[in-house]
């Protein structure tokens, strides 16, 4: 799917819509059993920056706006009123609202660009705090969740060999480097790679194991890593690796 998207930006589109529409049906169907919004939440959270980066002719912010869509969608399926929510994270996303009239008006297209850029973000936090919030979830539901996020990811990864340039043509300094990138943001690939750093790091802290055999989820883990540090933005490793390191010391405990 890396491979056909790399080279076919419609087939990239219809993968974004089939992900909302198949998800929201499954949702529908099955009443979000096995924290279905969930999974195809982070699906599609790791699918963004492959969206991007393939041209799909979609929003520029689908992703969050398919998260929050599917999100609520399992909240209403499980009886939203259920849900109670913390005063505080409330307060954080009201107190953003205000912002809305600070934004120079231009142009109603761009005015509305800058305000679903600023606030989508902290809306897709917001309903994902909801959702999740007290949410008891079994090791089988935490692994299909730390798959679906990965998985988009793998198809990066083959994007990001496909379109890497022969090594003579490289040229290293001391900024990012979006050669490596595939052509997109070092920055932003290189925070995605980082999230597949830290979830499989996670998940072998919690003693599981992804993808069937440990072997497997060790090579995605050292081909994200190599790709990773080859971008030379720095944030996507430091922050995986402060994570890790988290992580680990909340296991101690």
């Amino acid at each position: 799917m890396g491979f056909i998207a790399s080279q076919n930006a419609q087939f990239s589109t219809v993968w974004g819509w089939s992900v909302v529409i198949f998800g929201g049906y499954y949702i529908m169907k099955y009443r979000n059993y096995y924290n279905a919004a969930g999974v195809f939440a982070a699906y599609l959270v790791g699918l963004e920056i492959v969206l991007r980066m393939t041209g799909a002719e979609l929003l520029w912010e689908f992703g969050k706006y398919g998260t929050i869509a599917l999100l609520i969608l399992g909240l209403v399926m499980e009886n939203i009123k259920q849900h109670k929510t913390s005063v505080l994270i409330l307060i954080y996303f009201l107190s953003l609202l205000p912002s809305v009239f600070l934004v120079p008006f231009e142009s109603f297209n761009i005015w509305r660009q800058s305000i679903s850029f600023n606030l989508s973000g902290p809306l897709s936090l917001f309903i994902s705090f909801l959702y999740f919030r007290n949410r008891f979830m079994s090791e089988k539901e935490i692994k299909n969740m730390f798959r679906a996020i990965i998985l988009p990811l793998i198809s990066m990864s083959i994007i990001l060999v496909i379109r890497a340039p022969a090594m003579d043509d490289i040229v290293f300094g001391s900024e990012a480097n979006s050669q490596m990138s595939g052509g997109y943001g070092p920055n932003q690939v290189s925070s995605v790679l980082g999230v597949v750093i830290a979830i499989i790091a996670l998940s072998k802290i919690l003693g599981y194991t992804l993808f069937k055999k440990d072997i497997y989820d060790y090579t995605i883990l050292g081909v994200c890593s190599i790709q990773a540090y080859l971008t030379l933005a720095r944030g996507g490793v430091l922050t995986a690796i402060l994570a890790i390191f988290t992580a680990w010391l909340i296991s101690l405990g």
